[in-house]
């Protein structure tokens, strides 16, 4: 898994300083050390949000925007 985000970090042509890796395989520390391993000038931050950002994003959407109150 850490060759495939490897690989597509690649495809942005340019070096990769910050990545901030969200959703459950955040909690992967052996993939997490993969990635500091394979991309040792980069700054990798998992935060404890990580695990559930995508979920937090989706509750404050929810809330703000009144339109999407419900499930459709």
């Amino acid at each position: 898994m850490a060759d495939k985000v490897v690989s597509l970090l690649e495809r942005v042509q340019r070096p990769v300083e910050n990545l901030l890796l969200i959703g459950g395989l955040a909690r992967n520390r052996a993939l997490v050390a993969a990635l500091r391993e394979k991309l040792p000038d980069s700054r990798i931050t998992v935060l404890p949000e990580s695990p559930y950002f995508e979920a937090l994003g989706a509750a404050v959407i929810a809330r703000t925007r009144p339109e999407y109150d419900h499930p459709i």
